[in-house]
């Protein structure tokens, strides 16, 4: 190798010693997503077993020290990993000792355990134990997460219960990295607490921990499974302020008709009732209601040149959306035998509300002067109950002998609406007349 050549080399050997002593673990691409932290540290690394093959270059009595190079870049590497650890321990330290942190502190604490599983993952130059330093900062929090659970399981008081699964939910919302992990301590701990408490105990712990001001509380009655009856009982009684008369005080629109609208809620409330009432209880069986069901419209059929949508089909359009909606209840009504005992039973039933039937009416063209079936255009806002309102209308017009093209923009909301009522379409026995419709991709059926 010619002495330019040997020349040349070292400049580079010498720049790359360079770049790696000026290397900020902290940067734009290591405070991005995981995938592009990974690669950072992945390039970072593939730098240095670059500096280490370079060693070879020995043998032709080359002018720079390669090791001490080598060792200078791991050395102040390991100096900055370890400053990274002792920041996130610091962090980690104050939460044990139950501080309360700042917004921007929780980001840091994120920022610096999120290189630190990256570093573990993807630099392999350097001798510093990283795993016992990730396990040490979790051990730290986790340590403090079973205090928390001690104390409300020696001090079973409301007051302190709220208060140490707040803590626990303060550390999921906030430390991405332990969100499942802590979400699952919290599942665990509510569900020992409802296991040695009635149902009035625990709708007691979803109403205090729904009043907190901070917002942890009400997030662990809002994202936790065994909350969802508490939290359906909440939405029922919100929306009881909006019923019948409320609707159509405030229902805009061209050619309604809002006495025939009225009366015709009124069949389908007093229908639903019955049903739920003759219906609910721990051993029903809905074998009769669903042939029931099925029967209601007769063996009418649609082609393409007449469509039967007379007098007698809109006369048994209530009837009908009574009985789904009471299949509908009756079979999701866990949470109602869950809550014996408690003032408001009746809440934790999921079941329809005035807005949706209205709706539901409406696009059928029930409640104006001629009720035909044409185009109509419903404004339903978010969490009133599209997905019901949507399935409910598309099983009507499925056992009237229709085709019903469901179009939606997001293909996993289509798919999820969809599985989540193919039970009660294939127990009406309609699953083949109802499809789902991708509108950024007009034509493709799932």
């Amino acid at each position: 190798m010619s002495h330019v050549e040997l020349w040349s080399i070292s400049r580079k050997i010498e720049d790359l010693g360079s770049e790696l002593l000026n290397q900020e673990l902290l940067n734009h691409e290591t405070r991005e997503f995981s995938t592009t932290r990974d690669q950072s540290y992945r390039k970072l690394n593939e730098k240095f077993v670059l500096l280490n093959r370079a060693k070879v270059l020995r043998q032709f009595n080359i002018q720079i020290d390669i090791d001490k190079i080598e060792k200078d870049c791991l050395e102040l590497l390991e100096s900055k990993i370890r400053t990274i650890y002792s920041n996130c321990e610091k962090l980690a330290s104050k939460i044990s000792q139950d501080y309360l942190l700042a917004r921007g502190e929780y980001d840091n604490f994120n920022l610096y355990y999120c290189n630190l599983l990256s570093i573990r993952q993807e630099i392999k130059v350097i001798h510093l134990d990283i795993q016992c330093s990730i396990e040490n900062i979790e051990g730290m929090l986790f340590d403090k997460v079973q205090i928390w659970e001690a104390s409300i399981q020696s001090d079973p008081r409301l007051q302190n219960v709220v208060s140490n699964l707040k803590n626990i939910k303060q550390i999921a919302n906030n430390i991405i990295s332990f969100r499942v992990r802590m979400n699952e301590r919290i599942d665990h701990i509510l569900t020992i607490y409802k296991s040695r408490h009635d149902a009035k105990a625990f709708a007691k712990l979803g109403a205090a921990l729904n009043q907190d001001r901070d917002g942890f509380g009400q997030s662990i009655v809002s994202e936790h499974e065994l909350f969802h009856g508490f939290s359906l009982s909440l939405f029922n009684e919100k929306t009881k302020r909006h019923n019948i008369e409320y609707v159509l005080n405030n229902l805009k629109g061209t050619d309604i008709d809002t006495t025939r609208l009225r009366r015709r809620y009124d069949s389908f409330f007093s229908i639903y009732a019955k049903i739920i009432r003759e219906n609910l209880h721990p051993d029903m069986k809905l074998d009769q209601l669903i042939s029931d069901t099925k029967l209601i419209l007769g063996n009418i059929r649609q082609n393409s040149d007449t469509i039967t949508w007379d007098a007698d089909v809109r006369g048994q359009i209530p009837k009908l959306a009574a009985h789904i909606f009471a299949l509908w209840t009756l079979l999701q009504a866990d949470h109602y035998f869950e809550a014996e005992g408690l003032d408001d039973r009746d809440n934790y039933l999921i079941q329809p509300h005035a807005a949706q039937v209205i709706s539901i009416f409406r696009l059928l063209g029930i409640g104006d002067h001629n009720e035909k079936l044409m185009n109509h255009l419903v404004q339903i806002g978010t969490g009133e109950g599209k997905s019901i309102v949507l399935a409910v209308t598309a099983m009507i017009l499925a056992l009237a002998d229709f085709d019903v093209n469901c179009a939606c923009f997001s293909e996993y909301l289509g798919q999820r609406d969809y599985l989540a009522f193919l039970p009660l379409f294939n127990s009406l026995g309609i699953q083949h007349h109802i499809y789902i419709m991708v509108l950024s991709i007009y034509s493709v059926k799932v």
